[in-house]
């Protein structure tokens, strides 16, 4: 490895210990994240349409294949 003189090593990495001060910092001025309440019932679908990208028609006229593992989603006949 090659010594450096300066310190661009450092400052290429960020001053590792300047961004943990920081982060505590943070932490202590705004306190841990507000995940929400836990008891709270997850929000409800908005009743959008949904297109589907193939074919351009309803996804509630499709039919959604989850035997194989992966979602695979057929598209109806044509009209």
């Amino acid at each position: 490895m090659v010594a450096r003189d300066d310190d661009s090593a450092v400052e290429a990495a960020g001053r590792p210990q300047e961004r943990k001060g920081l982060g505590r910092l943070v932490m202590w001025f705004m306190g841990p994240p507000d995940l929400g309440d836990p008891d709270e019932a997850p929000p409800t679908p908005s009743g959008k349409v949904v297109d589907c990208p193939s074919c351009g028609r309803s996804m509630a006229l499709h039919t959604i294949d989850r035997s194989q593992g992966t979602s695979l989603t057929v598209c109806p006949a044509p009209a």
